[in-house]
């Protein structure tokens, strides 16, 4: 599954990435992976979409650890 990256902000070694995509099954503890095989770990998974309650199904913000992140997507690893 891959995601659409939207927006990305680092901080204390930590990167908080708005994402859209299919949404449903991100969870703490997931790993993703960018465009360059760098692996990451989710943290969090929050909700700031919200004037739509359908928008939780394909967006979310997630909270990485792992490294510093680029890249336009993210491919969930399942």
């Amino acid at each position: 599954m891959s995601l659409k990256v939207l927006s990305k902000m680092l901080f204390n070694g930590k990167t908080a990435v708005s994402v859209e995509g299919d949404c449903m099954k991100l969870r703490n503890g997931l790993t993703v992976t960018d465009e360059k095989g760098n692996i990451f770990v989710i943290e969090s998974v929050g909700m700031t979409h919200y004037t739509n309650p359908e928008d939780w199904k394909t967006k979310a913000e997630l909270l990485l650890t792992g490294g510093d992140f680029s890249g336009e997507t993210l491919i969930v690893n399942e």
